[in-house]
């Protein structure tokens, strides 16, 4: 009687606290209040997260993320809404025994 987990797909939101890579794409939106331009709003246009990988070797993980932020930079290279930021996040924590 109990549930099949095949052909199912499970969407899982990971923070930026959380999240041991993460690479976001994203523009900020200005607006001038008396004639001085002050940031608005952060628009984000793509952020991927994932965690660590125990199981496979950490600097395969690391390259990976580069190469996915340089493929998102060559992606967002030409937006047509002016200057884009690439953050690159990469936590690396662990317990000293």
């Amino acid at each position: 009687m109990g549930a099949s987990m095949k052909n199912q797909t499970v969407k899982c939101a990971i923070d930026r606290d959380t999240a041991d890579f993460a690479v976001e794409v994203y523009y900020w939106e200005y607006k001038c209040v008396d004639n001085v331009v002050k940031k608005k709003s952060k628009q984000t246009l793509a952020y991927i997260a994932t965690f660590r990988d125990h199981e496979r070797d950490y600097d395969e993980q690391v390259l990976e993320m580069l190469a996915l932020k340089n493929t998102l930079a060559d992606i967002y290279h030409s937006y047509p809404d002016g200057e884009i930021s690439i953050e690159l996040l990469i936590r690396d924590e662990f317990i000293n025994v």
